[in-house]
């Protein structure tokens, strides 16, 4: 299996095909911002591949040499055969020199127990592949996240200055005023 970057006509077949089914419309980042910031070199979107076959997707944002794992999902009828590990570990790679950091819905915030259970188990899943809780709890559109940190040891505050600068990079100051908050601490 091979990790691929894809160009902006590339993705748009992924898109379709795959994003708008494996993540709510709330959570999906409309096409013409991510060719936005694609053409800003603030966004890359990648596929792992074995050949042709697509097997797994992901994209990332950065800024000032941090990453944040904007997405990241095993095609239907792949899930459960250790393709979301694989990839992960093909990013890791590509990015082994710097923080990595990922949002993960705080499971303290969930609405239910079943909800609750579906967060501890992508808590775990990156828990497993060595990313630490940062300490940085926001709020991003009105969902609650942990920030999970893989990467060079820093206090939470210097986690979350980093984190701050990639949001900054990927949203309009008018979004990033509206829609980003930080709400506290690590339990």
């Amino acid at each position: 299996m091979q990790l691929e970057k894809l160009s902006p006509p590339r993705l748009i077949k992924i898109y379709y095909r795959h994003l708008v089914h494996d993540f709510p419309l709330a959570e999906r980042r409309p096409l013409y911002k991510i060719f936005r910031l694609m053409a800003l070199g603030r966004y890359d979107f990648w596929a792992m591949r074995d050949g042709k076959e697509l097997f797994a997707y992901g994209a990332t944002a950065r800024a000032d040499g941090d990453v944040m794992l904007d997405y990241l999902a095993v095609c239907r009828g792949r899930r459960g055969q250790g393709h979301g590990t694989h990839m992960l570990a093909l990013l890791e790679q590509e990015f082994a020199d710097k923080a990595v950091f990922i949002e993960v819905e705080d499971p303290e915030t969930s609405c239910s127990d079943g909800e609750r259970q579906i967060r501890l188990r992508r808590l775990r899943f990156y828990q497993r592949a060595g990313f630490r809780d940062s300490g940085v709890r926001c709020n991003v559109y009105g969902v609650d996240f942990m920030i999970l940190l893989k990467g060079p040891k820093m206090c939470e505050s210097e986690a979350q200055r980093r984190l701050d600068r990639i949001y900054r990079a990927v949203f309009t100051p008018k979004a990033y005023a509206g829609h980003i908050r930080y709400t506290g601490h690590s339990r």
